[in-house]
């Protein structure tokens, strides 16, 4: 059964190899009951935002179209929706942020990222955000997404050892990702 990580400090955690490897598995045991993209991601999304004590998640596709919001999970802005239907979309090739999707390119929020930081908050006004983690969603060398973790302010700060287990959690969903939208079922509806 899986146990949260163990406090270092209050705010803090630290994971240990049985944490991250029981995060895999509860990643794994959800997405082996799911049938059809919308199911996939719901459970995966739940399941990861919750191993990583985070306030929202979002999985974005990137593909040669652009990129597409496939899911938003936890604490919504006004006008968010679970299944986005938008259409795909193009962003600010020089930002912080869609310059560390494009290289293929984790972030956390420590350090060198704040860049990052005030960029997602400029997207979302007011108190939500206090901080953020991404983690590539890749097949072999290609890159097919990002999965965005958001804590908000009243929440600790990610810390390097949560970059690592989110990279652990994307590359596994991407590893199951893959040959389901390439078998065809990457229409946004259950199949």
């Amino acid at each position: 059964m899986y146990s949260a990580p163990v406090s270092m400090h209050p705010g803090f955690r630290t994971w240990s190899a049985t944490d991250r490897l029981a995060a895999s598995n509860k990643l794994n045991a959800v997405l082996d009951d799911e049938v059809g993209l919308r199911a996939f991601a719901d459970a995966a999304s739940e399941s990861i935002m919750t191993s990583l004590s985070a306030a929202a998640l979002r999985i974005v596709l990137i593909d040669s179209g652009g990129f597409r919001d496939l899911i938003n999970v936890g604490e919504l802005a006004p006008g968010e929706h679970r299944f986005p239907e938008e259409a795909p979309y193009h962003p600010n090739e020089t930002s912080a942020v869609t310059t560390r999707q494009l290289a293929f390119g984790r972030f956390v929020t420590l350090g060198t990222s704040v860049e990052v930081l005030r960029q997602h908050q400029e997207f979302l006004p007011g108190d939500q955000i206090g901080r953020v983690l991404g983690a590539p969603i890749g097949h072999v060398t290609e890159l097919r997404g990002e999965i965005y973790l958001m804590r908000n302010r009243r929440q600790p700060p990610f810390i390097r050892e949560d970059e690592l287990v989110a990279c652990d959690l994307a590359a596994l969903f991407g590893m199951r990702l893959i040959p389901l939208l390439e078998s065809g079922s990457n229409a946004l509806l259950p199949v």
